[in-house]
């Protein structure tokens, strides 16, 4: 009788976009790295949202933010992507017109239309 041991796959973790960029040598580098990219996805979140397509059928019109925040999670990963949202959200609640429509401050981003960001 032939018995064959396998050992298991090994599992790696999932690739994003960022994982393409060159290794920083230092800690330091490779945070200020990590800034730069959560920084520049709340900005690049807040841009795409005043991008508006009304649709007839729904008083709530189409948005690039949803293409900026699933941006976001695909070249970022989760942990850098969530936090980019994060600085986006805070940012917004601060009252730079972030929001939809030029919209900011704690009343857009707490309210009833949190969920239409």
């Amino acid at each position: 009788m032939n018995t064959t041991v396998t050992a298991p796959p090994t599992i790696s973790p999932a690739r994003v976009l960022a994982d393409l960029l060159p290794k920083r040598a230092s800690r330091t580098s490779a945070l200020t790295q990590d800034v730069v990219l959560v920084l520049g996805f709340a900005l690049l979140t807040a841009l795409a949202a005043q991008i508006e397509i009304p649709l007839g059928f729904t008083p709530v019109p189409l948005t690039g933010q949803t293409f900026a925040v699933l941006l976001a999670g695909a070249a970022l990963g989760m942990r850098r992507g969530a936090l980019s949202q994060l600085v986006y959200w805070f940012a917004g609640l601060t009252g730079l017109p972030f929001y939809s429509g030029g919209a900011g401050g704690w009343k857009s981003g707490t309210g009833a239309t949190l969920g239409y960001l």
